[in-house]
């Protein structure tokens, strides 16, 4: 009872800290909130009377989704009209904020879910609980954390998916149907993950390869792009905007599909991945970490017995591809809050980097070695 009630404080303190940031803010209109707040407010209303959306850019049906069940059930409750858009339009604040401290509710149910994943693969509260942290690394993506946005949703299915990760890895035998059940499971959340913010498709690398057998493998992919489909196609009204929006943000350079159709510019591309790795020294610290490790790891004749250390090392790596994939993505057109998904994945390589390191006497020592090279180097 009271190891449960530890996994509770990280959940408490995320649901409250972010609900005083919101009544501290003011209305969502009176600041640089209203983006995009009320777009997401908009939308949801345009489904909750059985309009599609037309903004997709994110795409965000999720959020969507979620603010059309506030609204619905909020307007049935306390609407003093039988008009639900004349409701919410009178009253745009009370629907705005409903929306959200659901989203950061959802938020805090996935953290203590994921707490309790955890706990029960490895056997360890505390772990669990570092791993809770997670949620609370999100610094770059601050200000998207306080509005209605795709990205608040998104740290819900992040840490639910990581969970299913260590799970995964965790597991002494993996029988054909429980490997069929990681399947259905990564191949849902990371359809829900990417349908949320299309920036998360690079997740979609971890499931990919730690799933065992071609068909398995195949059909994990399918599974995602159904799961996107089904949640996505049903609620816009125009879904060529979609595809046009994500080609056109493929092969032009500027931001949001804007810009000449040359892919990217290498000077701007350049800029940006300076930016991320000298404005967020402790990301640039890990990556550079787990490089160092990842090389010793693979390369070093490995004497250790344990039977997850195979399946932690994959793990690791597949964790810093993902990451190494979406900066590299996200580097073309970047915005800070871009980085959410590499913030999340932050705790969890450093939980695999510890772990291995306790395991493998020499990346231990190299471990040091490069930590103490960089405290002289980084300007703490």
């Amino acid at each position: 009872m009271k190891k449960t009630l530890f996994l509770l404080i990280v959940p408490v303190f995320y649901l409250l800290f972010f609900s005083l940031i919101r009544y501290s803010q003011g209305p969502f209109y009176n600041s640089m909130l209203y983006d995009p707040t009320y777009v997401y407010l908009l939308s949801s209303l345009n489904l909750a009377q059985g309009v599609g959306v037309f903004h997709t850019d994110h795409p965000g049906s999720t959020v969507q989704i979620i603010g059309a069940v506030v609204i619905k059930v909020l307007h049935a409750v306390f609407g003093r009209t039988d008009d639900i858009a004349q409701s919410v339009l009178n009253t745009p604040e009370s629907y705005a904020n409903s929306i959200y401290i659901t989203l950061i509710i959802l938020n805090s149910i996935g953290i203590f879910i994921m707490g309790s994943i955890i706990k029960k693969s490895l056997c360890d509260t505390r772990t669990a609980f570092l791993f809770q942290l997670s949620s609370l690394m999100c610094f770059s993506a601050f200000r998207r954390l306080t509005q209605i946005s795709s990205e608040v949703f998104l740290v819900f299915v992040i840490l639910i998916l990581v969970a299913f990760f260590i799970k995964f890895i965790y597991e002494k035998e993996i029988s054909g149907r429980k490997m069929n059940f990681y399947m259905i499971a990564f191949g849902v959340l990371c359809g829900v993950a990417v349908v949320t913010k299309l920036s998360a498709v690079t997740m979609l690398i971890i499931p990919f390869f730690l799933l065992r057998g071609f068909i398995r493998k195949t059909a994990f992919l399918l599974l995602a792009l159904i799961t996107f489909g089904v949640i996505f196609f049903p609620i816009v009204s125009y879904p060529g905007y979609f595809i046009d929006y994500a080609y056109n943000t493929i092969i032009k350079s500027g931001s949001y599909g804007h810009g000449e159709s040359n892919f990217l510019q290498l000077t701007v591309y350049i800029n940006n991945l300076q930016r991320i790795f000298s404005g967020e020294i402790l990301l640039s610290v890990i990556f550079i970490l787990l490089i160092g490790a990842i090389i010793i790891l693979f390369l070093k004749k490995n004497t250790a017995k344990k039977i997850n250390f195979q399946k932690s090392r994959t793990l690791l790596l597949l964790i810093f591809l993902s990451m190494a994939a979406n900066i590299v993505m996200i580097s073309k057109n970047f915005w800070n809050h871009y980085l959410l998904v590499v913030q999340l994945l932050l705790i969890p390589s450093l939980f695999l980097l510890i772990s291995l390191s306790q395991n493998n006497l020499a990346v231990k020592k190299n471990m040091i070695v490069l930590f103490s090279g960089l405290f002289f180097c980084f300007p703490f």
